[in-house]
């Protein structure tokens, strides 16, 4: 058996947010009580996924992983900044895809397609705002 103890803090931190949920009134504890169930639910399926591992997890060292999830995090802002609203994302996410996911190129291009058509409809037809062009643009 082996349980991480930040899953059971988690665990118990998401089970003292249902139970003071509970004690709300019934239209105040509606909307919070959509987000602990199914917390509590997948915190619940986490403990029994670790409790049923076999032998300790392999030692990895996590500083590699870390390094690049704060990289990606901090290429979509990047992005925006230099090819502006419409272009940004888009290019994120095929960037995304393609290196991190291992993705094909066809839905690739779809979702970033889809992604740029979805920004330009919400911001430019809907919102009639104006969208930051970035340094490139």
């Amino acid at each position: 058996m082996t349980v991480r103890p930040f899953t059971l803090v988690l665990a118990a931190v998401v089970t003292l947010l249902a139970w003071q949920t509970w004690w709300l009134g019934p239209d105040a504890r509606r909307v919070p009580l959509v987000v602990v169930a199914p917390l509590l639910a997948l915190v619940g399926c986490q403990l029994l996924r670790e409790a049923r591992a076999r032998g300790a997890p392999p030692a990895t060292d996590p500083r590699p992983a870390a390094v690049a999830a704060v990289a990606w995090a901090a290429a979509l802002p990047a992005a925006v900044a230099a090819f502006g609203m419409l272009a940004g994302p888009p290019l994120f996410v095929a960037a995304f895809m393609r290196l991190r996911g291992r993705e094909a190129w066809g839905p690739t291009l779809a979702l970033a397609v889809a992604l740029a058509a979805f920004v330009w409809l919400l911001f430019v037809v809907l919102l009639q705002q104006s969208v930051p062009r970035g340094f490139v643009g």
